[in-house]
């Protein structure tokens, strides 16, 4: 497998840590052409989708510390008669989809984890 080039790690970092590409690009200190050629790079992209894996797991490890902090915030709103109507009822609507959507999940980790095991049954066989 071919190694990056230092101007290529460069890019790679100014992508992640950039909000769009113009400024990326700019942050790297490269030509457009340079970057697009890069962009098409077999090997770029996939140390590309490996770094952006280890942002955001790292990003999701932070949401979740943070998580009960929320929760407790949009509780205390909904709880709050001081706060608008609006705002009660935002917070509200948020816990429930929020809640919603963590049941969906599980839901479908457990009928995954079933199918995996039922492949893994039909493999043995």
């Amino acid at each position: 497998m071919t190694e990056l080039t230092p101007k290529q790690r460069t890019f790679l970092l100014a992508l992640i840590n950039a909000p769009t590409q113009k400024q990326a690009i700019e942050n790297a200190n490269i030509a457009e052409s340079t970057a697009y050629r890069y962009l098409k790079d077999p090997v770029f992209n996939e140390e590309y989708r490996k770094l952006k894996r280890v942002y955001l797991r790292n990003v999701t490890t932070k949401l979740q510390y943070y998580s009960n902090v929320a929760i407790n915030t949009l509780v205390e709103i909904a709880k709050n008669k001081n706060v608008s109507p609006y705002a009660r009822v935002q917070s509200a609507r948020t816990l429930l989809e929020f809640g919603f959507k963590g049941y969906e999940i599980e839901e479908l980790e457990h009928r995954l984890e079933e199918l995996e095991n039922e492949i893994e049954r039909e493999d043995k066989k």
